[in-house]
This record gives C-alpha cells, sequence and structure tokens, in this order.
C-alpha cells in the first residue's frame, strides 16, 4: 500500500471519526450492510478463485478498541493478542462485490447493497459501508504479487455512541505440515495498520517487512515505517516504530517478541504464517505498545 492509496482511505476514516467523536455527524439507522450469503468454497489461491460466489479465508487478527469523545483526542486501547479468524469474499463477473471478515471483537461486513461501495485503488481494495461507519482495506493480492494470501486493516465506528475498533488481518491458505520445506528462507514485503500516539491522535501507516528463517526459527524486522495522521494528514517517517525480534517456529506458524528498534519501551509480539504449497509466503499480525502508552497493531505480508 502506498500512501496515495492511504489518502482515500484517510479522508474516509476521517469524515467517519468526525461524525462519531462530534455527536452531529453519521447518523445510524438503516440496517447492517449485506455481506457475504452463501455457504462458499475454501480458498486455495487466488488463480482457483470463481469468477461467481463466495470464498472462505483462514486466518488471523487483532483489534484495539477507540474511545472517540467529544474532546477530539482519540484513545486506543491495548492490542489484543493474535486470534483465529475468518475472512470472506464475494466475486460477480469476477469483480469484487462484498468482505467480511469474523474476528473476535472486530466484525465487519460490507456489501453489497445500502449503499457499500468496494474499488480497486492500486494495491488495494477499498470497501465502504453505506453508512460510511466501515471501512476495510486489503491488499488485492494479484497486484501485489500474492497468490496465497491477504491482509489488511479495518475500522468499524459506532454513529454517535464515541466509540469505535481498529482491526489488522492476515488471511490465506495455509502450508501444511508435509509442505513446509527445509532450508533457508529469505522473504520481502510490506505491512499495514494503525498507531494511536500519546497526544490521541490515530495513524494509518505501513513499512517494509524482513522475515528470515530457517523453518525452526523464524526472525522478523519492520523497517522505514510511515505514518499519516488522520487528523492533519500529515505524512512521516517515524522509525520508532521500526521492530524486531525472533522465535520459533511452531506447526506452520511462528511466535517472536519484538521491541522497537529504535525505541526499547515499544515492545509486543508478532504471529505469522506460512502460505502456499510450499510455503512461497508468510503472513500475519503484530501488536506493540510502549510505556508513554503508544499503542501499535499492524498485519503483514511477504514472499521470497
Amino acid at each position: 500500500m502506498n500512501f496515495a492509496v492511504g489518502s482515500a482511505i484517510l479522508t474516509l476514516a476521517m469524515t467517519t471519526l468526525a461524525g462519531c467523536s462530534g455527536g452531529d455527524g453519521i447518523a445510524g439507522g438503516g440496517g447492517p450492510d449485506v455481506g457475504p450469503r452463501d455457504s462458499g468454497v475454501d480458498f486455495t489461491g487466488f488463480s482457483n478463485m470463481s469468477e461467481n460466489g463466495t470464498t472462505n479465508f483462514e486466518g488471523t487478527a487483532r483489534s484495539a478498541s477507540l474511545s472517540l469523545p467529544h474532546t477530539g483526542f482519540i484513545t486506543m486501547s491495548s492490542p489484543s493478542g493474535s486470534k483465529a479468524a475468518k475472512a470472506t469474499m464475494e466475486t460477480q463477473n469476477g469483480n469484487l462485490v462484498a468482505v467480511g471478515i469474523d474476528a473476535p471483537g472486530a466484525s465487519v461486513s460490507v456489501g453489497p447493497g445500502n449503499g457499500a461501495t468496494i474499488e480497486d485503488i492500486g494495491s488495494v481494495n477499498v470497501a465502504v459501508s453505506g453508512r460510511g461507519t466501515d471501512v476495510i482495506h486489503l491488499v488485492d493480492s494479484q497486484e501485489a504479487g500474492y497468490e496465497y494470501q491477504t491482509y489488511g486493516a479495518w475500522f468499524t465506528a459506532v454513529p454517535r455512541s464515541g466509540s469505535g475498533i481498529v482491526g489488522v488481518g492476515s488471511f490465506g491458505a495455509k502450508t501444511t505440515s508435509k509442505q513446509l520445506p527445509g532450508g533457508r528462507a529469505v522473504y520481502t514485503g510490506r505491512s499495514t495498520g494503525w498507531m494511536g500516539d500519546t497526544s490521541g491522535e490515530l495513524h494509518l501507516t505501513e513499512s517494509e517487512v524482513i522475515i528470515d528463517t530457517d523453518f525452526s526459527t523464524a526472525s522478523i524486522s519492520s523497517t522505514a515505517t510511515l505514518t499519516n495522521n488522520l487528523d492533519t494528514e500529515i505524512l512521516a517517517r517515524d522509525s520508532s516504530l521500526d521492530f524486531s525480534g525472533s522465535g520459533p517456529v511452531s506447526g506452520t506458524g511462528f511466535t517472536a517478541q519484538v521491541t522497537g528498534r529504535n525505541n526499547g519501551n515499544l515492545t509486543g509480539s508478532a504471529n505469522g504464517q506460512f502460505y502456499g504449497t510450499v510455503a512461497q509466503e508468510v503472513g500475519g499480525t503484530f501488536g506493540l505498545e510502549s510505556s508513554s502508552g503508544q499503542t501499535y497493531i499492524g498485519s503483514f505480508g511477504a514472499e521470497y
């Protein structure tokens, strides 16, 4: 994702958050947007997806709650740990018409109907509910070069209640234990996510990600982190969010304890899952906090 794309999401996000915190903005009502409507088939790869129907994705997600008081300052809670989650995509004539995410405490569904829109903007699919209160952006995996996974971030805000949820997730066709290769692999990719800073402002984030593994242990590092302030629209590089860490591979995934590369007070964990018939790709989520009150969650995808 690049921040030319992020700006489009940013405008939608700011409109939603302003309406929720101001009390006179977006009104509720009209019922929820209609999500994917049939039981669907399990995802095995984007080249195998049907042009018509619903596809089910297995994955993981993290979330954090937002407090949107009338003061305009946004409080982002401590992030959840990595939890099992599912995503669904509905296509009609090869076009994406509905996206649903079923994650503990952070479920969201957009389209079709009730004015919902889904747009392919560069390498990101952006889905917006008709009421504007729910926004999902998932990597357009074919544009980004992924066959076996997608990842992204979303938020849902409750009109007039002064609350909301941000979430991040990774979804794909998991490598089985029999398919896990030996040797060493280095994966390169990107992340996207959310950061709540100590001054009460929310930022959309992206970074470069590298995963290095011999399939018994794995290390992960993020660099070149960028933030886009949802209030001021200021784009900035923030090296204090860069992190690194390592941990064991268990089954076909890994868990790493991570620490800020330039900020030892920023700590947390990252969880990865290998995707594909011979672990050609890896994706996952991370969540970190600092002692000063900074909260940072994200999802990533990478390939070798």
